[in-house]
């Protein structure tokens, strides 16, 4: 089956934390939103000609994890573009103060990757967060770059239809047809919003999806499938330093058992376990694996 061309850089560092029950509360938007103050001053402070180059990496990041940057915010939008970034950190069940922090972009973005690197550097020297939380970062980056089949077709063996386990581990909400918000699952919202989202990548990077990912055909026949649902609901709240209010992460987390999946339909899937689907991606939220049931 023919792929989207899309690109994908993942990194993954180490963190150790000092304060680890703190940082373990939202260090996604710690983190993210530190990266967007330290760049704005970066970007502010690099004027003369010998900090062009630095100052356009600077910009182009700043793009990545929060948005269009200056004049650009005012531009007329048709619709809000994706993040081409994505950040989730993940604690080590060992080891209470080590977290894992995986950095995944979508486009060619390789060569921002060293500046990433510093300012997570610097950051962790500064502290983060309401609470000013330090760490240090290991130096040993595990770094992976290709396609998005390069990732997602590892698990795929032959054509067969499968048996499926869709395990949503971090809060997911998708956006309903019509526009609601839905914190339980939802086959057609779910099929809806994974597909949209992928469009909306390609899209974002001037490339089309291959006339073979059918998206109105996934779509019926996702929902067509036989499924067995296991989830609870998840709150999560934050407050904002930047808007000065609380933002509701909450979400469904869980299993969903799906019989007799068509590959077709799970390379859709399986594109999903790469990009995460549904709202607050750029946090980490909305992030699922996909587990082949053995039978015997």
């Amino acid at each position: 089956m023919l792929w989207p061309t899309l690109k994908i850089t993942r990194a993954r560092y180490s963190l150790l934390a000092e304060k680890p029950e703190r940082f373990s509360q939202f260090p996604e938007a710690c983190i993210r939103g530190a990266m967007g103050y330290y760049l704005n001053d970066l970007i502010c402070s690099s004027n003369d000609s010998h900090y062009h180059s630095q100052k356009e990496q600077a910009i182009c990041l700043y793009e990545l994890l929060i948005g269009p940057y200056g004049d650009k915010q005012d531009e007329p939008k048709k619709a809000t573009p994706p993040r081409l970034s994505t950040i989730f950190i993940k604690r080590n069940n060992a080891n209470k103060h080590l977290f894992e922090l995986e950095f995944t972009t979508f486009g060619n973005n390789q060569d921002l990757l060293n500046l990433f690197y510093q300012i997570l550097v610097d950051l962790g020297k500064e502290g983060v967060g309401k609470f000013g939380i330090h760490y240090e970062v290991d130096s040993k980056v595990s770094l992976k770059s290709g396609m998005l089949r390069d990732f997602a077709c590892l698990k795929i063996i032959d054509d067969c239809d499968k048996d499926i386990v869709i395990d949503f581990y971090t809060p997911t909400t998708l956006r309903a047809y019509g526009g609601d918000f839905l914190t339980t699952w939802n086959a057609d919202a779910f099929a809806r919003n994974l597909s949209q989202r992928l469009k909306a990548l390609c899209n974002a990077l001037n490339e089309d999806l291959p006339e073979q990912w059918n998206i109105s055909a996934f779509i019926d026949s996702f929902k067509a499938l036989n499924t067995v649902v296991n989830i609870q609901m998840k709150n999560r709240l934050r407050t904002s330093s930047r808007q000065h209010q609380q933002i509701d992460y909450s979400g469904f987390i869980g299993q969903v058992y799906f019989k007799k999946v068509p590959l077709e339909i799970l390379c859709f899937l399986l594109a999903g376990e790469q990009i995460a689907v549904g709202k607050n991606t750029t946090f980490g939220s909305g992030r699922y694996r996909i587990d082949f049931i053995q039978h015997t």
